[in-house]
């Protein structure tokens, strides 16, 4: 009787031990990832998306660090789904280079568990700004467009003569 109670309990420590292991695997996993990113380190953070999806994650990324700069990221929820799947919410505050205006995107990221190991599979932007996750950048007329409108007054010049 008392060798299977220490049998039991061995075996749910290591049955716990196993389940916060993949939590905490997940967890690093997306910090990682999310870290590459906030620093435009795309070629880094392609490592963990699963390989079918690499190529678009590619082409959705390839402005971060370029035309795109991070400012700032939070790691809001994990959620662990059945199925060795797994939903991050980041919250990403960012800016285009030579634009001043700051933007903020909610971006729910899929992952799964392969082996020891956790993958990308896909984000969607489900507030904010979705441009963050376009393939290419705005037509140059759009921007000039905004920056045009953010003027409030017009120039006067003091002392000039007009002709």
């Amino acid at each position: 009787m008392r060798i299977s109670q220490i049998g039991l309990l061995v075996i749910n420590l290591v049955a716990c031990g196993s389940a916060l292991n993949s939590t905490a695997l997940a967890r690093e996993a997306a910090l990682d990832f999310n870290v590459a990113l906030r620093f435009g380190r795309t070629e880094v953070a392609a490592e963990r998306v699963v390989p079918p999806e690499r190529a678009q994650f590619l082409k959705t990324h390839h402005r971060w660090g370029r035309t795109i700069q991070i400012a700032d990221w939070d790691l809001i929820d994990i959620k662990f789904l059945p199925g060795d799947t797994a939903e991050v919410t980041v919250q990403i505050g960012w800016h285009r280079v030579g634009e001043s205006d700051m933007r903020s995107s909610l971006i729910k990221q899929s992952w799964r568990a392969n082996g020891t190991t956790w993958q990308f599979v896909r984000e969607a932007c489900t507030e904010g700004d979705a441009t963050l996750l376009d393939a290419e950048d705005p037509p140059q007329s759009d921007v000039e467009t905004r920056r045009a409108k953010v003027v409030q007054f017009p120039t006067k010049r003091l002392g000039a003569t007009q002709n």
